[in-house]
């Protein structure tokens, strides 16, 4: 949900629930944000997205454990890792934006996406110079499927 659809961790991830996804429109209704200003939207489930979701098509409830921030960190300290809080969406949103950076529309659809009010935030930390391999590279990456 971070790295594939650009939600945010505590505010839009944890509360999640499983019927939240619309597996048929291949979208995530996101109804919880971070503040009042940003309105609820419909975040379009990337290929890889749905590839990592699908199996979980009849699932019910919640997708996060209520303590997750916490187990989170327990696992980037055990890790070692220095991992910002919003790394996973700051990815999501640096290799869309280098994967449809030539559409029409990139810059209002990545900020509707990610629940930006406006473009400053697209504008400061999305648009960016990554490669269209690279972002092709971030995209391909799914699930290993069993032989």
């Amino acid at each position: 949900m971070g790295f594939f659809a650009g939600l945010r961790p505590i505010a839009e991830i944890q509360p999640l629930s499983f019927e939240q996804i619309d597996f048929e429109a291949k979208v995530i209704k996101v109804v919880t944000t971070k503040t009042a200003r940003n309105p609820r939207r419909q975040v379009p489930l990337e290929e890889n997205a749905f590839e990592w979701l699908k199996g979980f098509r009849e699932s019910r409830g919640p997708i996060c454990p209520s303590n997750l921030a916490k187990r989170v960190g327990r696992a980037k300290k055990s890790a070692g890792i220095e991992w910002g809080h919003d790394i996973m969406r700051h990815s999501y949103g640096s290799y869309w934006e280098a994967a449809q950076r030539d559409q029409s529309g990139c810059r209002e659809q990545l900020s509707y996406n990610m629940g930006h009010s406006s473009f400053k935030t697209y504008e400061q930390n999305y648009r960016n110079d990554r490669s269209k391999a690279d972002a092709s590279a971030y995209w391909a990456i799914s699930p290993l499927v069993a032989p």
